[in-house]
């Protein structure tokens, strides 16, 4: 049986990890959790030109081949945990349990640097329908990859950039993120949404970073990564936009229009974890569960009206994120 890719794509705060979990509740799916920490895509630059896929292609396709052995308690242990199909039969599911419990034993090993050794996958998984992994680390390569990886499916999340800018500065004053470097204060982040085409159609330079605020800096980077992997995705028939604070507000629509694209089934399953993650709410920075239709609307009660009305002076200068600004309200 061939088993089909998928990934969930999408800058750090955009939704990536409720998406993924939505996807993940199918009993068909088999889900990594940001395996690229655990094992690095070798070569790949952060921003890559989608004109220069062919470049990157053997790089892309050694990564996906290797997946298997991309497994660690960071990237398969990532709650909630689904009941699956492919772990039907007794030996299958006693093996899955020895190998969580494994990985569980290598979390308190590691658990002081978070660096816990990837894994092999159990032979049951290789029966999973969809290999479903997620990355925050490759937005800017979106267009590369649709086309080295034609048969790799991509969601791409995008979030309304008022509520990115916001969760990811809440993050950085409360030392939520992961990174010793804010992202507003990174200006490695920023020189690579530099070197996009929407930036030198902008006329933005490395420089630029100086003279910006954060709520700037921050800006311009969404702007440039999603702008970019848009136009690069476009005519790519393996490739979707997935409107984050849209999806929060119809859930249950959104989801079976994502199903719909991945051609999966839309099961019982998936329908409960979605009113369950919708209809409770968590105040922890990473919860997947919480009160959705409230998501979209967060950042009002948090930004002031001048660092508001610049993120949308700057998001709005490129056309197609524009209407993504338009859509998500």
């Amino acid at each position: 049986m061939s088993q089909q890719k998928v990934a969930v794509i999408g800058l750090g705060r955009s939704g990536t990890t409720w998406i993924s979990k939505v996807v993940d509740s199918s009993p068909f799916v088999f889900y990594l959790h940001e395996p690229d920490y655990v094992k690095a895509v070798e070569c790949v630059p952060y921003v890559s030109d989608a004109d220069d896929f062919e470049v990157w292609e053997r790089y892309l396709k050694d990564y996906v081949v290797t997946l298997p052995t991309a497994c660690s308690a960071r990237s398969v242990l990532k709650r909630p945990l689904f009941p699956k199909a492919y772990l039907g039969s007794l030996s299958a599911r006693c093996n899955f349990m020895l190998f969580r419990g494994r990985l569980r034993l290598d979390q308190l090993l590691y658990k002081a640097n978070d660096r816990s050794p990837a894994r092999r996958w159990p032979k049951a998984v290789d029966n999973a329908e969809v290999m479903l992994w997620k990355s925050v680390d490759l937005a800017g390569s979106i267009g590369t990859i649709l086309r080295a990886l034609p048969d790799q499916k991509v969601l791409h999340s995008i979030r309304h950039p008022c509520g990115f800018i916001d969760s990811v500065l809440r993050g950085e004053k409360k030392g939520y993120l992961e990174s010793t470097i804010p992202a507003s204060e990174d200006a490695g982040l920023f020189d690579f949404a530099m070197r996009t085409k929407v930036a030198q159609r902008l006329g933005l330079r490395t420089a630029d970073w100086l003279k910006f605020s954060k709520v700037e800096r921050l800006a311009y980077f969404w702007l440039c990564i999603n702008e970019q992997a848009a136009e690069d995705a476009q005519g790519c028939k393996n490739y979707m936009e997935v409107y984050f604070d849209e999806f929060c507000l119809n859930p249950l629509e959104y989801a079976k229009r994502i199903f719909a694209f991945l051609g999966m089934e839309f099961t019982p399953q998936t329908q409960q974890f979605l009113s369950s993650s919708t209809s409770s709410k968590s105040n922890k920075y990473y919860s997947v569960s919480r009160q959705s239709d409230e998501v979209p609307q967060t950042w009002k009660r948090h930004l002031d009206q001048e660092s508001i009305d610049t993120i949308l002076r700057i998001a709005n200068s490129m056309p197609h994120m524009a209407e993504v600004i338009a859509r998500s309200g």
